[in-house]
């Protein structure tokens, strides 16, 4: 079953509106860390995905839940209509597509009910 998250994830990672989630948000991007309490990128997927690594996936419902946050956080940082957050866009059509082709049994736990911003995290910074 890993085999095809792995898959997936390298079909993400390889899509050219990829770039923005690959890699951690760099400690100067302004508020990012303020707002975004819990980040998350497809390089930490990707070494999660390893076996031999402390925290290696148990389930794939662990590996989607890490894709949801890539993008609610996304969706909570990167104002609508944004280049990052259409490119969110993009990347959750192309991962809901991927979970179709090679998870299919997984395609109801990726909701969009769960891919809502953290307007908490927001709002708190806000204040």
């Amino acid at each position: 079953m890993f085999q095809l998250c792995e898959r997936v994830l390298l079909e993400i990672m390889c899509h050219p509106d990829s770039p923005p989630f690959g890699q951690r948000v760099g400690k100067k991007v302004a508020n990012y860390y303020k707002i975004i309490k819990k980040p998350m990128e497809l390089e930490t997927m990707r070494i999660k995905i390893s076996p031999n690594h402390f925290e290696h996936y148990k389930s794939v419902k662990e590996f989607i839940d890490d894709m949801i946050l890539i993008l609610a956080n996304c969706y909570t940082y990167n104002p609508k209509g944004t280049q990052v957050y259409n490119a969110g866009k993009v990347i959750e059509e192309v991962f809901r597509n991927l979970l179709k082709k090679y998870l299919p049994e997984y395609v109801s736990y990726f909701t969009d009910e769960k891919l809502v911003p953290d307007m908490e995290s927001l709002a708190n910074f806000i204040k």
